[in-house]
């Protein structure tokens, strides 16, 4: 008998990327192996198709959320450098004069 496959999405969600990628493909095997089963007439519990199909659906819609999911970044160290450096105080003071007096 194959192992019972994960169903519930909260259980899913906290599956790590790789987990979630072995249990999409076990998921897939299912698939295969109950449609085979339906089209030799051998599957005693017809809903079953059906509901695998939704679980890889579910599967497959975890695993873009975590595709789409914002990473936190950290700027390049040559971002931070490139950074105009900041006024002080005396600077400041130095070019307004400089602009009142060209103004006049």
């Amino acid at each position: 008998m194959a192992k019972k496959l994960k169903t519930k999405t909260a259980d899913i969600r906290k599956l790590t990327d790789a987990d979630l990628k072995k249990e999409l493909e076990e998921t897939y095997r299912r698939v295969f192996s109950l449609s085979l089963q339906q089209e030799t007439r051998q599957l005693t519990n017809h809903r079953e198709l059906p509901r695998i199909r939704k679980q890889v659906a579910r599967l497959k819609t975890i695993d873009r959320q975590r595709q789409l999911a914002p990473r936190p970044a950290t700027p390049p160290p040559a971002a931070q450098a490139a950074a105009p450096p900041r006024r002080t105080a005396a600077r400041r003071a130095t070019a307004e004069a400089a602009k009142g007096a060209g103004g006049q």
